[in-house]
Formats: structure tokens, sequence, C-alpha cells
């Protein structure tokens, strides 16, 4: 299983950080969660990647994806499998891309205009003080039909 550190993708290594810093804050054990990498982001790779988790025992209740389109190919490895997101297994992505909202999944909504803007001053005007060219937007969770309490007797 890969380590946070040997993603090879920064944006994946920050958002998995992200996730064990608030699994901390929650009271969870991070050596509890099982992390897979999916080789790439599509839906194809995320539902190759959710293959392998889910076929696994016992069968994990809950997947979180570092983008939307891996959780999307999660969606389609549970509909394979006659899983029922946010029933048998919750399901959350990162970005809120509008295919999310049309499958009623769980994401993180992050303010991708801002993101831009901010991306392009940064590259047009760098600041000399490196501390300065880490900016943090905020997010937003935005809770949806893919996401639910623990199936009983999961735990």
């Amino acid at each position: 299983m890969p380590s946070v550190e040997d993603l090879g993708s920064y944006v994946s290594r920050e958002r998995l950080t992200g996730y064990r810093d608030a699994f901390a804050a929650a009271g969870l054990d991070w050596s509890d969660v099982i992390t897979i990498s999916s080789g790439g982001n599509s839906r194809e790779f995320g539902a190759a990647a959710a293959a392998y988790a889910l076929d696994r025992s016992p069968r994990p209740t809950a997947v979180v994806a570092t983008t939307d389109l891996l959780a999307l190919g999660v969606l389609d490895a549970l509909a394979a499998r006659d899983l029922r997101p946010g029933r048998d297994v919750s399901v959350i992505g990162f970005d809120d891309i509008p295919d999310a909202a049309h499958a009623h999944m769980t994401t993180v909504r992050q303010p991708a205009l801002e993101r831009g803007r901010v991306a392009g001053r940064l590259l047009l005007d760098p600041p000399d003080d490196p501390t300065q060219r880490r900016i943090v937007l905020p997010t937003e969770l935005i809770v949806r039909a893919s996401t639910g309490p623990v199936p009983t007797g999961s735990i």
C-alpha cells in the first residue's frame, strides 16, 4: 500500500494529507485506512482501484477518492457488484465537477475560477518570499446521496 509520501502527484499527496489530518482530528487511526493508488486520474482507473478494494474481505464501508473522476469510477465498480452508494458503501470525491451532481455524489467543492486566478497571478507575478507562494483556498463539503451511515454489522 502506498504511503502519502509515495504518491507521484502533488495534488493527490496534498489531498490525501488533508484527509489524513481530518481523520486524526476526528480521532480515527490512519493506520486502519487502506490507501490504493489508481495509477491515473480517470473513471476507468477509479473503477479498477475500487474493484481491488471492494473485492477484499472485509469490504470497505467507505471510499474517499482524491478526484471526482476516480470517485465516479468507484460508483461504476459498485454498480457492477449490485452495491448501492450511500447504503452499502459511501463514496466521496473532490472537485464538484458537473458529473458529480448528476451522479448524486458527495464531493468537496473548491473555487475553480479563483484557483485559476491565483495560479495565473502567481505565474505572472511570483512573490519573492517563498512563504507567500502557498495559498490555501476555501473548500465546501457538498453532501449528496453517495454517503450515509456505516452499514449495520460492518464494524
